[in-house]
């Protein structure tokens, strides 16, 4: 794929559905774009919320992680204690980011 950046314009690239990066293209001296990124490159995007009883469930936090493998593994770990026969009134769960979600 070839971006072609005129302007000093950011673009917010996704790949693979959670893992997005920012880029910005700057002019140097001879005219030349520098592609330049957020720092915040590549990052898998894993919520937690807290589901109540009655009350329904809302997001608690988002945490990013450098690689999909990361995430999953942080989801498995967190995820692990939810294993009794009957749903407890009050839990939190954590899931990755699905790609719809991440659309610009």
């Amino acid at each position: 794929m070839e971006i072609n950046l005129e302007t000093d314009e950011i673009l917010k690239v996704v790949i693979d559905g959670t893992c997005e990066f920012e880029v910005w293209g700057e002019r140097n001296e001879e005219g030349t774009m520098i592609i330049k990124n957020s720092g915040d490159h590549q990052m898998i995007k894993v919520e937690i919320f807290e589901s109540e009883k009655g009350w329904g469930q809302h997001l608690l936090d988002t945490k990013k992680f450098k690689t999909k493998k990361e995430a999953e593994e942080f989801v498995a770990e967190h995820n692990s204690k939810n294993n009794k026969l009957m749903t407890p009134d009050i839990y939190t769960y954590a899931e990755v980011l699905e790609e719809k979600e991440n659309e610009m």
